[in-house]
């Protein structure tokens, strides 16, 4: 069990990120901030295989408007390392505090090349779906590339 429920540290002079940790030493919550102690993110982040990996992601503008909503989730097998967790990720981005565009990405683990699956919509400023591309379904067994 963790025996700090609060970190703070100074990165590099230009802002300073925040953790809190609850009663468990298995999830946490970081907070970034900026000069003048603008908050600029947040993320939940669990430990899996020996790992931080992260769970939920928002990213603020400089107005405290959200800009990107990120959630992750990560496979479960008796094989997989701390650097081997394959994960599935679903994006939206917002601009003008609208949704502007939503897209999922899957990857073998966290270095590996990660590639688009699911559904990717965009919406133009008027709040109409401007395009959408389907990848397939999103799914943890290996990705095949197909060369045209």
């Amino acid at each position: 069990m963790m025996l700090l429920s609060f970190l703070a540290f100074h990165c590099m002079g230009q802002g300073r990120m925040q953790a809190t940790l609850p009663d468990t030493d298995t999830v946490r919550v970081m907070k970034e901030y900026g000069i003048d102690s603008m908050f600029l993110s947040t993320s939940r982040q669990q430990m899996i295989n020996g790992c931080w990996k992260e769970l939920e992601y928002r990213q603020f503008d400089e107005s405290g408007n959200l800009a990107l909503e990120r959630k992750t989730r990560y496979a479960t097998d008796k094989n997989n390392t701390c650097d081997f967790t394959p994960y599935i990720e679903h994006n939206r981005v917002y601009k003008n505090k609208k949704l502007y565009r939503e897209y999922s990405r899957q990857a073998a683990c966290a270095e590996c090349e990660a590639h688009p699956c699911d559904l990717e919509k965009q919406w133009n400023s008027s709040g109409k779906i401007a395009s959408q591309r389907s990848y397939g379904k999103c799914g943890f067994k290996p990705l095949v590339n197909k060369r045209s």
